[in-house]
């Protein structure tokens, strides 16, 4: 084979890549899990009673600023709003006297004798209990429901077939990254057949199934995965739904960046123990193999006219161009189409760029874990 002949098929090769690595990417496939209101018309849909667990946490100001919007829900079935906060609490029972004797609201207490578990883990069980009806929503004390249809949007999923409800968490003052890679790994959970983390506090189970599965009684000793240990218990191919409609969105108030890194770092210390994230972390680390050797291809042929190669350096240059061309619009094309569905905002200039950061990003965040102390992330602590 003449060397002509070989770097024409390389510069073949470069372009193909440069189209079918975007194709590979998660923000290219669509959901599986549309709403199955999709399908059926809501007026065959009997809503079914609820019951939402909130765990304050000694928030009060965000009980206060997010209960209003919970109880004003356009709901037509019965609605019960658990409150799990912890005896002595003045503040939270101050913002609960707020709203009188609302019969929907039931409030019940964490036993101040509580060592060595996970209390909002523990919080969650007590509220799932106290529960009167088979649908369980839960929602973080520090998310609100952007519509006044948002319960009536999760509970359109809640058909025989189902256990497992996922909804979309909005971050509208995260950092632009933040914004982007949480777009990236809820598309990766869309794609996956069987999800095996949550997209943040807002989802809805059968507390029946929470019961007989017992709970969170294998990783109490964990401090933080209370939303993925529940998908990881729940989640099968069939019987799991994503909500996608904007109607089922919850707004979570401002994320520091210190809050953001350390849900990160939980999230290492309970990956071991979830299920069905060897197939997710494979598919992430061909996905960036992949577009990283395209993009050192892409620039290698960029070299060619430095090179002797007089007839045909200019060819390869011009593809390795057009490649470079046509493998940026294509990402920032479907990444884009993914934040306008979701409503987040993008620069379309910086999505390249956040989409490369993500491994270096990932990367220092195993290095941070491996260099803490494990205890912190333990309830069983000395």
């Amino acid at each position: 084979m003449s060397v002509d002949v070989f770097f024409i098929i390389a510069a073949s090769v470069i372009f193909l890549l440069a189209i079918a690595t975007p194709l590979a990417n998660p923000f290219f496939v669509w959901n599986r899990r549309k709403s199955i209101a999709s399908t059926i018309p809501s007026s065959q849909l009997s809503p079914p009673p609820v019951s939402i667990i909130i765990i304050p946490n000694r928030n009060a100001q965000a009980l206060r600023k997010h209960l209003p919007v919970i109880l004003q829900q356009e709901y037509e079935g019965d609605m019960q709003v658990i409150i799990v906060t912890e005896k002595g609490d003045v503040e939270t029972e101050d913002a609960l006297a707020a709203f009188g004797t609302d019969s929907r609201i039931y409030v019940t207490y964490i036993p101040e004798s509580s060592r060595y578990i996970s209390r909002k883990k523990l919080a969650i069980t007590i509220g799932v209990k106290a529960a009167k009806y088979e649908w369980v929503v839960l929602l973080d004390a520090e998310s609100c429901p952007e519509s006044s249809h948002w319960l009536s949007t999760l509970s359109r999923n809640f058909t025989p077939d189902k256990n497992l409800v996922l909804g979309y968490c909005h971050t509208p003052e995260a950092t632009p990254f933040q914004q982007f890679y949480k777009l990236r790994l809820v598309r990766q959970l869309m794609r996956q057949a069987t999800p095996w983390r949550a997209l943040g506090g807002n989802l809805a189970f059968r507390k029946s199934l929470f019961l007989d599965r017992h709970g969170y009684r294998h990783n109490l000793q964990f401090v933080g995965g209370e939303y993925d240990f529940l998908v990881s218990l729940f989640a099968a191919k069939e019987s799991t739904a994503i909500e996608t409609s904007s109607n089922g969105y919850v707004k979570e108030d401002a994320s520091t960046k210190r809050r953001w890194r350390n849900s990160q770092l939980q999230y290492l210390s309970i990956r071991s123990e979830l299920k069905n994230t060897t197939l997710p972390r494979m598919r992430f680390n061909t996905e960036y193999a992949l577009m990283f050797l395209t993009d050192i291809a892409m620039l290698a042929g960029l070299l060619t006219p430095f090179l002797p190669l007089s007839s045909i350096k200019w060819i390869i240059f011009g593809v390795s161009l057009l490649s470079i061309f046509v493998n940026t619009f294509l990402r920032i094309r479907f990444a884009k189409k993914t934040a306008e569905d979701f409503n987040e905002d993008l620069s379309m200039f910086m999505i390249p760029f956040y989409e490369r950061a993500i491994p270096p990003h990932n990367l220092l965040r195993l290095y941070q874990y491996t260099r803490s102390d494990k205890i912190d992330y333990s309830t069983h602590k000395v």
